[in-house]
């Protein structure tokens, strides 16, 4: 029977941590391995979940394991500590202030192939934003083989970002050394396109069994736009290095899809005034290798130059995806 270790890393959740291990100790699927990473957290969470746990009947046929740090490290480091600790089949990642439905691992599992799928993601809404595009959207039921397939499904927008909700083989993540990089938010940025350049098979799901609760005051809901800029820039970097080392293969829409992501991350950059010009252009130096008179340039232009500019790169971009349709082909 297949073992599944779901690894919650927790930190300062202890208003929503009850209703997070209740929603795993509902599950109908029983043979889990759910491991509890607390990263040095300042409030009760740690003492509130385990206190839980030991009350409920319905942790009694569960195998838990409770991991401590002797000091913050973040999200990524709780997160590894727990792959590190981890002994099933599959892992599944579960942030400490969202919830699953209670069919939500046996449903992965069922459409697994016995096993033999590499990852398996199904769907969520988001809770507390109902705007949200992901809650429009329906989720595709689709198999997918072939690592280019892969690749191109992920890079066209077609699947989420996040690392939650998707079970993917211990062993693969083992073999390869796929962690995920420390010390940066939107890790997932990163994580989850190095994770499809190395899969071969791939399975998701309409079903959505992950509910992503919402919250301002979340890491990803606080603009903290240094630190967010700084971790953003990083990963960029990291899929630079990635290129070289051929982590991530180089399929013309997987270049592509870095191109934009430099784009993308450049005209947001460009909008925060809350960043001064000499930040920004320290960024745009990192990502984009800039020469120095073309940083000046950009420096010390006004507002219409800089718009012209903008409109340049949007027709370099758009005649090199061109040219990668083309190499496509091929």
């Amino acid at each position: 029977m297949i073992l599944v270790s779901i690894i919650i890393p927790i930190y300062k959740v202890e208003q929503y941590i009850i209703e997070c291990i209740e929603s795993v100790l509902n599950q109908t699927y029983r043979n889990l391995e759910v491991i509890l990473v607390d990263d040095c957290s300042p409030d009760g969470s740690w003492d509130i979940a385990q206190d839980y746990i030991r009350k409920s009947a319905k942790s009694k046929d569960l195998n838990f394991k409770y991991i401590r740090h002797n000091y913050n490290r973040g999200l990524s480091a709780a997160r590894n500590t727990g792959i590190n600790k981890a002994s099933g089949d599959y892992l599944y990642f579960l942030d400490s202030d969202d919830e699953i439905t209670a069919n939500c691992i046996e449903l992965l599992v069922h459409n697994s192939n016995n096993g033999q799928t590499d990852v398996v993601c199904g769907g969520f809404k988001v809770v507390g934003n109902e705007k949200s595009l992901w809650n429009k959207n329906e989720f595709a039921d689709i198999c997918l083989s072939g690592n280019r397939n892969i690749v191109n499904y992920y890079v066209s927008g077609r699947l989420y970002v996040m690392a939650c909700n998707k079970m993917i083989r211990r062993d693969l993540l083992i073999k390869n050394n796929l962690i995920f990089k420390e010390g940066v938010i939107h890790e997932d940025n990163h994580w989850s396109f190095i994770i499809m350049n190395n899969i071969e098979t791939l399975r998701t799901l309409r079903d959505r069994c992950y509910l992503y609760n919402y919250r301002s005051t979340s890491i990803t809901g606080t603009p903290n736009y240094r630190r967010r800029y700084d971790s953003y820039v990083q990963i960029l970097e990291e899929f630079n290095k990635a290129e070289k080392n051929g982590t991530i293969k180089a399929y013309p829409e997987s270049l592509h899809y870095i191109d934009k992501q430099k784009l993308l991350w450049m005209r947001e950059l460009s909008k925060i005034k809350e960043i001064t010009r000499q930040e920004k252009f320290r960024y745009f130096t990192r990502v984009l290798k800039l020469n120095r008179s073309f940083s000046f340039l950009m420096h010390y232009s006004t507002f219409p130059i800089q718009e012209l500019f903008w409109q340049i790169i949007d027709f370099a971009v758009l005649q090199r995806s061109k040219l990668y349709k083309v190499m496509s082909k091929k």
